[in-house]
Protein backbone atom coordinates (compact mmCIF):
# COMPACT_ATOMS: atom_id res chain seq x y z
CA UNK A 1 0.00 0.00 0.00
CA UNK A 2 1.34 3.29 -0.96
CA UNK A 3 2.16 5.35 2.27
CA UNK A 4 3.20 8.59 0.91
CA UNK A 5 -0.42 9.22 -1.55
CA UNK A 6 -2.05 12.19 -1.19
CA UNK A 7 -4.23 13.89 1.90
CA UNK A 8 -7.96 13.35 2.08
CA UNK A 9 -8.48 16.89 1.44
CA UNK A 10 -6.09 16.68 -1.32
CA UNK A 11 -7.68 13.75 -3.21
CA UNK A 12 -11.39 15.45 -2.25
CA UNK A 13 -9.98 18.73 -3.99
CA UNK A 14 -8.87 17.24 -7.37
CA UNK A 15 -12.67 15.05 -7.23
CA UNK A 16 -14.30 18.69 -6.97
CA UNK A 17 -12.02 19.73 -9.75
CA UNK A 18 -12.98 17.43 -12.17
CA UNK A 19 -16.47 17.16 -10.99
CA UNK A 20 -16.65 21.20 -11.04
CA UNK A 21 -16.13 20.68 -15.47
CA UNK A 22 -19.42 18.44 -15.48
CA UNK A 23 -22.86 19.47 -16.17
CA UNK A 24 -25.72 20.00 -13.83
CA UNK A 25 -28.91 18.08 -14.23
CA UNK A 26 -30.93 21.43 -14.31
CA UNK A 27 -29.20 22.69 -17.10
CA UNK A 28 -29.88 19.15 -19.22
CA UNK A 29 -33.26 19.47 -21.06
CA UNK A 30 -33.63 16.20 -22.07
CA UNK A 31 -30.97 12.98 -21.31
CA UNK A 32 -31.32 9.58 -19.70
CA UNK A 33 -28.85 11.16 -17.08
CA UNK A 34 -31.28 12.07 -13.91
CA UNK A 35 -30.38 12.95 -10.05
CA UNK A 36 -30.60 9.77 -8.40
CA UNK A 37 -33.34 9.32 -6.14
CA UNK A 38 -32.75 9.46 -2.52
CA UNK A 39 -33.63 6.10 -1.82
CA UNK A 40 -31.82 5.00 -4.68
CA UNK A 41 -28.61 6.69 -3.17
CA UNK A 42 -29.15 5.14 0.14
CA UNK A 43 -29.37 2.27 -1.12
CA UNK A 44 -26.51 1.94 -3.25
CA UNK A 45 -24.55 3.12 -0.39
CA UNK A 46 -25.98 0.29 1.68
CA UNK A 47 -24.40 -2.11 -0.96
CA UNK A 48 -21.49 -0.36 -2.41
CA UNK A 49 -19.28 -2.59 -0.68
CA UNK A 50 -21.02 -5.94 -1.98
CA UNK A 51 -19.35 -7.72 -5.31
CA UNK A 52 -21.39 -9.21 -7.26
CA UNK A 53 -18.05 -10.55 -9.52
CA UNK A 54 -18.15 -13.18 -6.05
CA UNK A 55 -21.56 -13.69 -5.37
CA UNK A 56 -20.40 -16.70 -2.77
CA UNK A 57 -19.45 -14.16 -0.46
CA UNK A 58 -23.17 -11.68 -0.97
CA UNK A 59 -25.94 -14.19 -1.20
CA UNK A 60 -28.21 -11.61 0.15
CA UNK A 61 -27.04 -9.37 -2.49
CA UNK A 62 -27.33 -11.83 -5.39
CA UNK A 63 -31.19 -12.92 -4.58
CA UNK A 64 -31.58 -8.53 -5.37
Amino acid sequence: MNQNGLSENDVLSILNTARSKDTSYEKVLSAMCTRPHPVAVKAHMQFIESNLGDFGLFPGTKEL
